[in-house]
């Protein structure tokens, strides 16, 4: 049986806890009634720090950061066009002004790395980005935006999904200094700017081979079936990024999803990304209604691509899973605004 799921938990235990930003296991895929239970896998933090105490990779981390001469954001950190429609930022627009800045500066150290501007830092191995300063809002609020950020923007391949933080208070305001993760082949300039042009060069095709297809749900449909044909379910070193599905053809559901969502937002149809406690999929605005749509589960191995999860209702989705809820958005999406996907049918796959 095929596996089919990667978890992606996020926990946000803030006092006297840890952090885990993200970790992995698998289903095997069968009837919802006989998916296995959840295997925990790799966590980026997993050591515990005493409550109101920093832990030392964290403050050591942080330290070192601050310490380094400020590469502030500049006009050569723009992204072009290609780059900057690959998010279609749909909950960026539903943040307060506070959040919206904090956004801003994650961005801004994340744009000048995909443009070979930063080098990352490494403590007991794992790689952080220089950290960005976030003002007026709290640990969890932190947190909270900073997912939407990471799931926003599969085009920053080399973020692993990981991060560091401190925390800095004074009479007049609460600071929060993040530093983001990246994979360790990431943490030199050479290689992302080597597979930032190489991961172009792979998107471009699917997009030339998409302009036969004259509407959109053709396109749609073209990139559902070709990311299943050419990316083989598989645990790897980049599989929460979209470098494993357009370099090395193999990944989980956070590469099949983030691929997905950069192919349909370039080609002008918004697509987001969304996370349960143990799955990540799509959700598609196409003629005024949302979709759900899940390349993942529609790669089988046995039969080859399937359509049980291409452009269907939540509900649907719901009912698919049975009495799993394998679809069931995390409450951070749902804080934000996540749409609920309301297409009572499949949409019939014509026009292909």
């Amino acid at each position: 049986m095929k596996k089919c799921l990667l978890s992606i938990v996020l926990s946000l235990i803030i006092l006297g806890s840890y952090i885990a930003p993200l970790q992995e296991g698998g289903y095997v895929r069968a009837e919802a009634s006989e998916r296995e239970a959840l295997r925990p896998g790799r966590e980026v933090f997993s050591a515990a720090m005493g409550s109101g105490q920093m832990r030392a990779v964290q403050k050591r981390m942080i330290t070192r950061t601050k310490s380094k001469a400020k590469r502030a954001a500049s006009p050569s950190d723009s992204l072009d066009d290609f780059w900057e429609q690959c998010s279609g930022r749909y909950f960026y627009s539903r943040l307060s002004e506070k959040q919206k800045a904090y956004y801003h500066q994650l961005d801004g150290v994340s744009r000048a790395y995909l443009n070979g501007r930063g080098e990352a830092e490494e403590y007991e191995g794992y790689y952080y980005m220089e950290d960005v300063c976030c003002r007026g809002l709290s640990v969890g609020q932190m947190f909270d935006v900073t997912w939407i950020f990471l799931y926003e923007n599969p085009q920053y391949f080399f973020l692993d999904g990981g991060l560091g933080y401190d925390l800095s208070s004074s009479d007049r305001e609460k600071r929060v200094f993040v530093a983001l993760c990246v994979y360790k082949d990431y943490a030199r300039p050479k290689k992302v700017l080597a597979d930032r042009d190489a991961i172009r060069g792979k998107i471009e095709q699917y997009l030339k081979g998409a302009k036969k297809y004259t509407s959109n749900l053709g396109k749609e449909l073209y990139f559902h079936d070709r990311i299943a044909k050419d990316t083989e379910y598989k645990e790897n070193a980049y599989d929460q990024s979209i470098a494993s599905v357009f370099l090395h053809g193999e990944s989980v559901c956070m590469g099949y999803s983030g691929a997905f969502s950069i192919l349909m937002n370039l080609s002008g149809m918004k697509t987001m990304v969304v996370t349960s406690k143990t799955h990540a999929w799509n959700q598609v605005l196409q003629n005024g209604r949302w979709y759900l749509v899940d390349v993942t589960w529609d790669d089988d191995d046995k039969t080859g691509v399937v359509h049980d999860y291409f452009n269907i209702s939540s509900k649907a989705a719901k009912a698919l899973d049975h009495t799993a809820k394998f679809h069931v958005p995390e409450e951070t999406f749902v804080a934000f605004g996540a749409p609920v996907c309301t297409a009572g049918e499949k949409n019939k796959k014509e026009e292909t």
